[in-house]
């Protein structure tokens, strides 16, 4: 009887990490042996890999792939001159790779098997029954007028005819251009036209959850702008009603039967296109990937082989739709390459119960499964009862699409592998084509949660963001490159390869950039973070923000929109979404929010809907006019007290919209989190000042009747800054607080009569010190002792302990979550006092008062040294938290080197 094994085998003691080595049960059912005897071979082979990659992919590509004529070139090209082409001279056929030596050596084996969405409805097709069915329907393609070279767009969803039709165009040479079958007729048109697609294949309609799905319909309404397109081919799903374009419409079932069973495979070059597949673009407009045949062809076999340990017996199950690349390779290329069944499954996980997964499974003996987080992440919900199916022959649980986390990934291999199968945990993207770095199935130990070690040929590289410097070492964290090319990459955008370029090659000089952050431990082994572009990543779908804006900027009283991703239970990510009106409208929030849910649902498709809709009066963007996502992202997420570097933040200068008291802004952004966007945002001051003033004085005199300076106060931290002014008055308030009054001096800003512009506070409270913005972000404000215990200007000794004040005279204050003019409430000391260091005081003062000078010329209308080092420590937590001053300030100091200090570096004034 095989031993289960339910617990984790180790656990690194350094990092308390979970560490699962390959369980004895996997060995005892396999079928003969892993592939690789374990992961010292795995290391040699990739270290040949990475050092030979010639002579490795040569040895690969002659073992796993049928060449028609052999290759006289390995590679040529680099990530310098952006030209990647593997394997030059070879000739071959990607369907007679995936299906005439199969049908040749083993005719009667079952090639796919079909599970319907409605169960029952199952059925088999051997690797001799698909080379006829292939067959036909090239045949029929040709009669269509299509050549080697041309395009074909196929709208089908998961039934056999989707890979039938796959295999057809590349055994005439055709292009195939699969398009998820969740998009909207917008979505289809925009591909179309931009493949220039000759063909497109689609179905009556499909079927779904138990729903029917009106395709066909959707493709009518797509190729009402496809001019390109002379012949639609329908294949019959359900027998429903379908409108008719007479010339250009045919029936699969009237058509394909008639044809011969046999049609020789077309020779191509290695470097010929093999498919078109769309992935968002940070533009807007969708990338069409070009994958070229052998490099392409290679990846996917050598992946599955090692990666999920296929063998000849074995049955894949992938879940999903084949309109993404994850079912292109592992769905139907890399299993028919191998020359082993692939489960083609039409429906969902949870029709017609959380158990249709492991069912599948169970019932046809699958040794493989291959799924998204975001299933995974509903069937766990649902309990673990649905998950009582024994499920013997599963050896490998594969997770694709996201990272996933660490407890759906124990939950994944103790209640739906029972401790016996190896989960692995496999990142890629559709521009590489396979695996990239994923764990290798019955030899790698993993980590919950890590992609673990890099596949062959892959050179990852942990870029710093800021620099473009390559990190090395473990321990590191930064955003992931690969330093090579390797067979399977995408070689170019389809009709941009400029576009190519400088999306992946040209962010880093000599790296391939794949848009996501990613965490390098201390054993190499490699954690995915997520995207560090405007790309979201919802239920495995990648999608363009700037698509789902496009979409929503079409409505007639959208200004501006902008769309981020945030984490989500389900889905790993949803969209959120930010939108500004033109114009006041008479629609309530809440109809607006429908109207634009349902126009993304029809411009891109139900998935690409919003989860939120925000209806903002403005956004924030850079002082190039960019909207400012990450700050958005921050926000939809809960994150609102960490911002992050505002820096190229562009402040709302009250210039043609009155300020109001205490708000020198424009009108909140979003009540609820007006305090966040604009709130603690002076960090630009130190490097902006003076440029902010000039702009300021252009201003003013170009439109000298709407301008009004900025103002208002700042309580210790309360930072009340648009572009900053040169100048802070300090006046006296009750208790020793602090409140700058910020004012234009004369040679800043003048109106035509030369009188100075200066703007103050109106007097709403009797204590304006205790007045907050609704635009601050949580201040911490330290109210000093209204008399201070030092006295002595002249003693060096004297000191004034912080630590030590009254604590009825301190308090923490925190701005109410809206409204202005209401006064804070007392939260507590805040105030912790380090020893005394005499040296680090004047350092630390040093660099206060030079950060503080950095902001503008500071003004102190006293002579008292007592006073002024009371200001001056009153600017400090501001200081500190604005300009991310290094450290704090002592609360024990000699006063007469603070009053020197203060002397020689300000002016007072009497």
């Amino acid at each position: 009887m095989s031993k289960v094994v339910t617990q984790v085998s180790s656990v690194d003691k350094s990092t308390g990490l979970d560490i699962f080595h390959v369980p004895e049960a996997y060995l005892d059912k396999h079928p003969a042996r892993p592939h690789l005897t374990g992961l010292d071979e795995y290391k040699k082979l990739y270290n040949e890999s990475i050092r030979t990659p010639e002579k490795f992919w040569a040895s690969t590509a002659r073992d796993l792939l049928s060449w028609e004529e052999d290759f006289h070139t390995v590679h040529s090209g680099s990530f310098a001159d952006g030209e990647n082409a593997w394997f030059l001279g070879g000739r071959l056929n990607a369907s007679f790779n995936c299906v005439d030596r199969h049908a040749i050596s083993h005719p009667d084996k079952v090639a796919i098997i079909y599970e319907a969405d409605d169960p029952g409805e199952d059925c088999c097709i051997t690797y001799k029954q698909l080379l006829s069915e292939v067959s036909r329907v090239a045949h029929v393609l040709k009669g269509m007028g299509v050549t080697k070279g041309d395009n074909v767009a196929i709208y089908l969803p998961m039934i056999p005819e989707a890979v039938i039709s796959i295999l057809a165009c590349t055994r005439i040479g055709a292009i195939h251009s699969l398009i998820f079958a969740g998009f909207s007729s917008n979505s289809i048109r925009d591909r179309v036209v931009d493949a220039e697609s000759k063909v497109m294949i689609t179905t009556d309609e499909a079927r779904r959850g138990g729903k029917s799905i009106p395709t066909k319909r959707t493709v009518d309404e797509a190729l009402r702008h496809c001019p390109s397109v002379n012949h639609c081919l329908v294949y019959r799903r359900t027998g429903g009603d379908v409108s008719w374009t007479e010339g250009r419409d045919q029936w699969w079932h009237e058509v394909v039967p008639k044809q011969p069973q046999y049609i020789s495979p077309h020779s191509m070059e290695s470097t010929d296109p093999l498919f078109l597949l769309y992935t968002s673009g940070s533009t807007g407009k969708p990338k069409g990937i070009v994958h070229s045949k052998g490099g392409y062809l290679l990846g996917a076999a050598v992946t599955g082989k090692y990666v999920f340990d296929i063998h000849p017996d074995d049955t894949f199950f992938c879940g999903g739709d084949v309109g993404w690349i994850t079912r292109h390779t592992y769905a139907v290329y890399a299993p028919l390459l191998l020359g082993v069944t692939t489960v083609i499954f039409e429906g969902t996980p949870t029709y017609p119960s959380f158990s249709r997964y492991w069912e599948i499974i169970n019932s046809h003996k699958v040794s493989q499964f291959y799924v998204a987080p975001t299933a995974l992440r509903v069937l766990k919900r649902a309990g673990d009862v649905h998950c009582k199916v024994p499920m013997p022959s599963i050896r490998v649980l594969g997770s694709v699409g996201e990272p996933i986390g660490a407890d759906l990934w124990k939950w994944l291999f103790n209640v739906v592998g029972k401790g016996n199968a190896h989960v692995i945990d496999t990142y890629w993207q559709t521009e590489t084509g396979s695996h990239v770095i994923a764990p290798l199935g019955g030899v790698t130990p993993t980590k919950p949660g890590s992609a673990c070690l890099p596949s062959f040929g892959i050179e990852p590289a942990i870029i710093d963001p800021v620099s473009g410097i390559e990190l090395v070492g473990n321990d590191v964290e930064g955003v992931l490159a690969i330093k090579k090319p390797w067979p399977c990459m995408a070689s170019t955008v389809w009709g941009d390869h400029k576009r190519f370029r400088d999306t992946y090659l040209n962010v880093y000089d000599t790296y391939y950039f794949t848009g996501d952050g990613a965490r390098r431990d201390k054993d190499g082994y490699y954690w995915i973070s997520g995207r560090v572009d405007d790309v979201v990543n919802v239920s495995g779908h990648r999608l363009s923000t700037a698509e789902i804006e496009a979409a929503l900027i079409e409505h007639h009283n959208i200004s501006e929109a902008a769309a981020v991703g945030v984490n989500d239970e389900i889905t790993g990510q949803a969209v959120k979404a930010f939108i500004s009106l033109k114009h006041k409208s008479d629609q309530s929030p809440e109809q607006i929010r429908r109207d634009l849910t349902s126009q993304v649902r029809e411009r891109i498709g139900p998935f690409a809907a919003p989860k939120t809709i925000f209806v903002v009066e403005d956004l924030p963007k850079t002082r190039s006019g960019k909207i400012m996502r990450r700050i958005l992202r921050k926000i939809a997420s809960g994150e609102e007290d960490n911002l992050g570097d505002i820096s190229t933040l562009a402040f709302p200068v009250g210039l043609v919209r009155k300020p109001k008291v205490h708000n020198c802004f424009c009108p909140p952004l979003i009540k609820k989190h007006s305090q966040l966007l604009y709130g603690n945002l002076t960090r630009e001051a130190a490097s902006e000042g003076a440029r902010a003033a000039a702009r300021a004085t252009a201003q003013a005199q170009k439109a000298p009747s709407t301008f009004q300076p900025p103002c208002g106060t700042l309580d210790f931290d309360h930072t009340i800054l648009s572009n900053p002014p040169r100048n802070f008055d300090l006046a006296k308030t009750p208790r020793g607080t602090l409140n700058f009054d910020f004012t234009m001096l004369p040679d800043v800003a003048k109106s035509p009569r030369e009188k100075p512009l200066r703007t103050h506070l109106p007097e709403v409270s009797p204590r304006p010190a205790e007045t907050i913005s609704n635009l601050t972000n949580t201040p911490r404000l330290l109210t000093l002792p209204a008399e201070p215990c030092l006295r002595n200007p002249a003693c060096e000794t004297s000191t004034y302990d912080l630590a030590k004040a009254p604590a009825e005279s301190r308090s923490d204050l925190t701005p109410p979550p809206s409204g202005r003019d209401q006064p804070n409430a007392d939260r507590g000391p805040q105030w912790q006092s380090p020893p005394r260091r005499d040296s680090a005081f004047e350092d630390g003062l040093v660099a206060l008062i030079t950060a503080v000078q950095n902001l503008g010329m500071l003004a102190l209308d006293t002579k008292d040294a007592d006073v002024a080092t009371e200001r001056l420590l009153g600017i400090q937590d501001t200081v500190n938290r604005t300009l991310k001053f290094p450290r704090a300030l002592p609360g024990r100091f000699p006063a007469a080197m603070a009053w020197q200090l203060i002397a020689r570096r300000f002016t007072f004034r009497g």
